[in-house]
């Protein structure tokens, strides 16, 4: 008995990630933007610590917390997130691994936008209680 096939897909080469010639180019890429975004964010939060305490501006609590983090921190995070992204191409995941790991880089990607905006917080605060004065 023959399976049934799409004639739309004949012709198609099926998909085979361990042959992919994308896979290596992609995960270095994905590596070395979270190496770069921690040294980044690592080079850039203690300027703003230094802009506050210069200006006296009342820091909020969400970005007192992420001031007073260890300065480890961050870079570890996106330790992980390189090692996660070399590791997903040695290993082999199932679904439900797989789907932790994607959610891993969703959120380790976002955290850079976090940190902007919390490190922008006080300013924003800032110039909304300028505007109310008029």
């Amino acid at each position: 008995m023959q399976s049934r096939v799409c004639p739309a897909l004949v012709g198609v080469p099926a998909a085979s990630p361990n042959k992919s010639r994308i896979r290596w180019p992609l995960t270095a890429v994905l590596g070395l933007s979270f190496v770069w975004l921690a040294l980044d964010i690592t080079r850039i939060l203690p300027i703003f610590s230094k802009l506050f305490t210069g200006i006296g501006v009342e820091i909020p609590l969400p970005t007192r917390a992420l001031l007073s983090s260890p300065w480890w921190f961050l870079p570890a995070v996106f330790a992980v997130g390189a090692l996660l992204a070399v590791a997903k191409s040695f290993v082999a995941l199932n679904k439900l691994q797989l789907r932790v790991v994607n959610i891993a880089f969703i959120l380790i990607g976002l955290s850079p936008f976090v940190v902007l905006v919390l490190v922008y917080l006080p300013l924003f605060m800032l110039v909304g209680k300028l505007t109310g004065t008029n």
